[in-house]
């Protein structure tokens, strides 16, 4: 799910180059990015209502959330069940809980708004300015494209607001509009590139 967001970024961005497009446009994310004192958190995984990603199972959701309007099985190398409530977010957007296909723990929720224009700044005064903004770059070599894991990186092309203390992501685009907000069970990327060699 990560993945297919910052693809989404990487298209939006077309047409300029990636730091003139994010720092033209990202005053409010700037700004909560510099307010902080926290510095680059430990990440720890999310409570979404009362869900704790990585903890939380099935049940726990249908408890909390009731039946999904829609639900979708996603394969690859770690199959998921997606279960969609429509209107459900914060912001009005639809919500997707994010399940292990195995063990049905709960791995992410998702707030979907990219057809909603909710912007960076308005996040930021629901959530507070402790945050942090990390850049990021794919590690080309296992996967394919914009579909591969990501790794931190001064020079990435790549920008999420982070609250790290609470297991938030918020990933954006260059006109300053939020397309999800994510809940996780751990960091967006990985510290550094596992890949041995890089090609430029």
């Amino acid at each position: 799910m990560i993945a297919t967001l910052l693809a989404m970024c990487v298209l939006l961005t077309l047409g300029s180059t990636a730091r003139e497009c994010w720092s033209s446009s990202l005053q409010g994310a700037r700004r909560c990015a510099t307010s902080t004192n926290k510095g680059k958190a430990p990440w720890k995984p999310a409570v979404y209502q009362s869900l704790r990603m990585g903890r939380s199972r099935r049940s726990d959701v249908l408890r909390v959330l009731g039946p999904p309007d829609f639900i979708e099985a996603v394969g690859g190398k770690r199959p998921e069940i997606w279960y969609t409530y429509k209107r459900r977010g914060e912001f009005g957007g639809d919500l997707v809980v994010v399940l292990g296909n195995r063990n049905e723990v709960v791995l992410a929720v998702e707030e979907r708004l990219w057809q909603r224009g909710i912007s960076v700044e308005e996040v930021i005064r629901r959530f507070g300015e402790d945050c942090v903004v990390t850049r990021y770059d794919f590690d080309d070599c296992l996967g394919d494209g914009e579909s591969s894991p990501v790794f931190e990186s001064d020079d990435g092309p790549l920008e999420v607001l982070e609250y790290r203390d609470r297991g938030i992501a918020i990933f954006y685009n260059f006109e300053g509009k939020v397309d999800s907000i994510e809940y996780l069970d751990g960091p967006v990327g990985t510290k550094s590139s596992r890949c041995a060699r890089r090609v430029k």
